[in-house]
């Protein structure tokens, strides 16, 4: 019995280069389509973790006020002559409360060479996913200052009327290093949900007038280096807000409450939380003093 095999042989056509071309076209505009989406959602996600920083610090700011007869921990402690008169930010204050461990002020330091300031806050909840995209960068001088590329707190409470004479009403401090160092108190707020605690920032406190120099930078003039220092960050005019009540999230620049007189917009003229109260050149509505210093 003969068995007949029989052999099948296969054949094979190449791509043509016209095929390849266009399969490479499909391909690179899938690509072109699909980058800004990844990126717009990669930029989303990085928003997302700055709104949660800020929520939780806030939440942190109040269990400490909770633990301290509703005082707030001060923006930069005064010297600790038992840690080689180190002077820690607000942070140190809080950070307990947010991590859920102790943090001692000698394993913090404040400088740890000329180039590095505050290298604790590096990769911390205090500094924002978003910090490289500010207007300044991470690199707003020759050295790396991660007090930069995180919050600021307000120091502008009706508890702490600024810097000017003390028995005016409108003043306390000679200088805003002592003001600094005051523990305001979150008790006299009357309207915690619309009263801003934290901010994104290009430094570790914020004021109305940080708010004002940014908005002067819009228009071509120059500013100080803090809010306007992190818009960018999430947007060309937004940025992350917590207020008392612990809400936190974004908020467009003309949703701030601001004042349209440029005067009061720089360090050398800005209002003083006491002079916002009594407002004197009678200039400031409700919602701003409320929004800034807690009070109407």
């Amino acid at each position: 019995m003969h068995i007949s095999l029989r052999h099948h042989s296969k054949s094979y056509t190449a791509f043509t280069l016209i095929e390849l071309l266009v399969v490479i076209s499909i391909i690179a505009l899938l690509i072109g389509i699909l980058l800004p989406a990844l990126g717009a959602a990669r930029k989303s996600a990085r928003n997302a973790i700055c709104a949660s920083n800020i929520r939780q610090i806030a939440i942190g700011h109040l269990s400490y006020a909770q633990d301290n007869r509703s005082f707030m921990p001060a923006a930069r402690a005064a010297k600790d002559t038992n840690a080689f008169n180190k002077r820690v930010l607000w942070q140190v204050s809080v950070w307990s409360y947010i991590n859920n461990k102790s943090v001692s002020i000698e394993d913090l330091p404040e400088n740890t060479n000329e180039e590095i300031k505050y290298p604790y806050l590096a990769g911390s909840v205090f500094e924002c996913p978003s910090a490289d995209d500010g207007r300044f960068g991470s690199e707003a001088s020759s050295y790396k200052d991660y007090s930069t590329r995180g919050y600021g707190m307000t120091i502008s409470l009706e508890s702490n009327k600024g810097v000017g004479s003390a028995g005016s009403g409108t003043g306390m401090f000679a200088t805003e290093d002592e003001r600094e160092k005051m523990y305001q108190r979150e008790d006299l707020l009357v309207a915690p949900s619309t009263t801003a605690i934290l901010a994104d920032n290009a430094t570790y406190i914020m004021e109305y007038w940080h708010r004002g120099s940014a908005h002067l930078n819009t228009m071509g003039l120059i500013g100080s280096a803090d809010m306007q220092g992190a818009l960018g960050r999430h947007g060309d005019d937004v940025w992350n807000f917590a207020k008392f009540d612990g809400s936190a999230g974004p908020v467009r620049f003309d949703e701030v409450p601001g004042l349209d007189n440029a005067l009061f917009y720089n360090s050398a003229s800005y209002l003083s939380p006491g002079l916002i109260l009594t407002d004197p050149y009678n200039l400031m509505p409700k919602e701003f003093k409320i929004f800034w210093v807690g009070q109407e």
